[in-house]
């Protein structure tokens, strides 16, 4: 018996029953949550690490974050163009990890300037 996804809009059930949803045999769904886990943590030990050494932490959250928003744009053309078929969550994690990648860039840029008022 196969239980339907909760999918408010979009066509989440045809992408989810496709050969794309595994790499190397492990559901992409896992390795997204797995991600933002990561994700999670880092920005946790830079916070607890304070101001002054938190700065080693960004430019790591970028590159992870800047190889999401590749992987989510590979998985978003075969959406668009192999299945022809959009899932909601999809969409909304891209998102999620393009405004992660946005944000740490962001912060990148800020932390390079030396401070303004010396």
């Amino acid at each position: 018996m196969s239980q339907q996804m909760f999918c408010p809009i979009g066509e989440c059930e045809e992408v989810n029953v496709s050969p794309y949803v595994y790499m190397l045999r492990v559901p992409l769904a896992l390795l997204g949550v797995a991600a933002y886990l990561l994700i999670l943590a880092l920005n946790l030990v830079g916070l607890r690490w304070g101001e002054r050494r938190s700065g080693q932490i960004t430019p790591v959250i970028f590159l992870f974050s800047l190889f999401g928003v590749a992987f989510s744009a590979y998985l978003t053309y075969l959406e668009l163009f192999v299945l022809k078929a959009i899932c909601s969550w999809c969409v909304v994690s891209a998102i999620t990890m393009t405004a992660i990648c946005i944000l740490s860039g962001w912060e990148l840029i800020r932390a390079s300037r030396p401070p303004s008022g010396a």
